[in-house]
């Protein structure tokens, strides 16, 4: 998923923000917050002359996106089951 940060400006990072681990759920999945906090973190330590590809940045958002869209649909037809369920009673 994010490229490895490398290069001086990763040196440069306060011990603080390279040593905190990305936080996650009880599942140990990482979820939307965690995703962007990394992304901004990667963002602002890249090498300036030599930045991510752009086709690379756009791949990681929409596979991001496209499993937001997936969990989105999961939690709604574990609502109609829970409806039918209900409904069934």
């Amino acid at each position: 998923m994010p490229t490895p940060v490398a290069g001086p400006s990763a040196a440069a990072a306060p011990a603080a923000e390279r040593a905190a681990p990305p936080p996650t759920n009880p599942n140990g999945v990482m979820g939307k917050d965690a995703f962007l906090q990394l992304l901004v973190a990667q963002l602002k330590h890249q090498d300036p002359l030599a930045p991510q590809d752009g086709a690379q940045m756009a791949a990681q958002l929409a596979q991001f996106s496209s499993v937001e869209q997936l969990q989105a649909a999961n939690e709604t037809l574990a609502q109609i089951r829970d409806a039918f369920k209900a409904g069934a009673r």
